[in-house]
């Protein structure tokens, strides 16, 4: 997949728009339809403002219609600390009548009693047994699927630690290896990636923003690395950046 991160203005209440654009699927031709993602800026309103403002026309009247009732019952059972920081569209997927909610817990331990709380029908305890070597993370989102029944079952869980040396990143990817969910292949090119040094910019930064555990049927089935190109600082360490 590729993905285009737009700072945004003339949209209530939303700060950026992420277009997502399948690469399966642009290879076959013929019209892409992007999946499309808003972060919330939640600074100014509340879930109310926002979705009476902003969610028809994100996502299409009859698909707003019938996902606002589910919507309303998981924003008014979201524990303390816990925030809806992103909502998207799956519609390169053909999933019309689906919502996708990033959700941003405080802590790990909340997680599993927050899950059971907005209606998530997997066994918690099983869950977090599956997590429990990730649960050093320091940065927590879960990645949920909202139908007009409700949460669906396949979740994923978004994992990394604030600090993205090359170093604590090679670790990370070993244990992925070791747990048969990274190709050595896939690993080695990860480990090329964080350590390209762009050539007359020094603040164009390749990194991995974020690892995805897909979470189903009991068990974590893949992995997913995403990659970033930013002009953002996120580290200070490397000495092609000290200029």
């Amino acid at each position: 997949d590729y993905i285009m991160n737009i700072d945004v203005t003339h949209i209530p209440y939303v700060s950026s728009l992420w277009y997502e654009i399948d690469y399966e699927e642009f290879a076959k031709g013929g019209h892409i339809e992007p999946c499309l993602f808003s972060n919330i800026d939640l600074s100014e309103c509340s879930y109310t403002e926002f979705w009476n403002k902003t969610l028809t026309p994100f996502m299409g009247e009859q698909r707003a219609l019938r996902l606002r009732s589910p919507l309303d019952r998981v924003v008014a059972a979201l524990p303390r600390g816990a925030t809806i920081k992103q909502i998207g569209t799956m519609s390169s997927r053909g999933e019309l009548d689906i919502m996708r909610l990033v959700i941003m817990f405080s802590s790990w331990e909340s997680v599993f009693p927050g899950l059971a709380s907005i209606g998530w029908q997997g066994d918690t305890e099983a869950l977090r047994i599956a997590l429990d070597p990730w649960k050093e993370s320091r940065n927590i989102a879960v990645n949920i699927d909202l139908g007009e029944q409700g949460v669906l079952p396949k979740i994923g869980i978004e994992v990394f630690s604030r600090w993205r040396h090359p170093l604590l990143v090679d670790k990370f990817i070993a244990r992925l290896e070791e747990a048969g969910l990274c190709l050595p292949s896939k690993g080695e090119a990860l480990r090329r990636w964080i350590r390209i040094r762009p050539d007359g910019d020094p603040f164009i930064q390749t990194l991995v923003s974020y690892f995805k555990l897909n979470y189903k049927d009991g068990r974590v089935t893949e992995a997913k690395a995403y990659l970033e190109q930013s002009p953002y600082i996120h580290h200070h360490y490397f000495d092609a950046y000290a200029r």
